[in-house]
């Protein structure tokens, strides 16, 4: 085993929490929603810090022959040592991460304001269709809110249609 030293820089995470939601009106000025959420990790090496220094040749012993291959991702971090790593990054990260609709069903708005909403909806799409609003918001866990963001209509209309889609909230937590 050669008498190097190689650094290993630990790993940070920051996730993009992707929320769908697809609404129609139904004939009686009802919203009717479907909501579909998706986080995706992104991990790279956190250089904030000084890496871990590691001593190959303290890995081999001094009677025995120790073959060893290292692998490192191309940002520092330790990939492997002899190792084949697999994980659910993502779906570990869905346990920490909660989110809720306001609105809808859950807060109580006049007829009037559930009609209008679903007047601006069928406006924007047409009678018997639906509409899709994506809100992204993206964490590195040092906050436990999220803040979401929504680019799919305008402002004024994001809020006209709030009786149907509501509010998506969001936070953290490490359980």
């Amino acid at each position: 085993m050669p008498d190097v030293t190689v650094e290993d820089f630990h790993a940070t995470v920051t996730a993009e929490v992707v929320v769908t939601q697809t609404a129609i009106c139904t004939d009686g000025d009802k919203g009717a929603m479907n909501s579909q959420v998706t986080v995706t990790p992104s991990y790279s090496s956190d250089r904030s810090s000084k890496g871990t220094p590691l001593r190959l040749k303290a890995l081999g012993g001094g009677l025995t022959r120790t073959d060893a291959s290292f692998a490192f991702f191309e940002d520092g971090r330790l990939k492997s040592i002899n190792a084949t790593q697999t994980g659910r990054g993502a779906d570990t990260l869905k346990s920490v991460i909660s989110l809720g609709v306001a609105g809808g069903r859950l807060t109580m708005f006049s007829e009037e304001e559930e009609t209008e909403a679903c007047d601006l909806l069928r406006g924007m799409v047409g009678a018997g269709k639906a509409l899709t609003i994506v809100s992204r918001a993206t964490t590195d866990f040092s906050s436990s809110s999220l803040e979401f963001d929504q680019m799919s209509v305008s402002r004024q209309s994001y809020q006209q249609l709030y009786p149907i889609f509501g509010e998506v909230l969001g936070r953290t937590e490490w359980v």
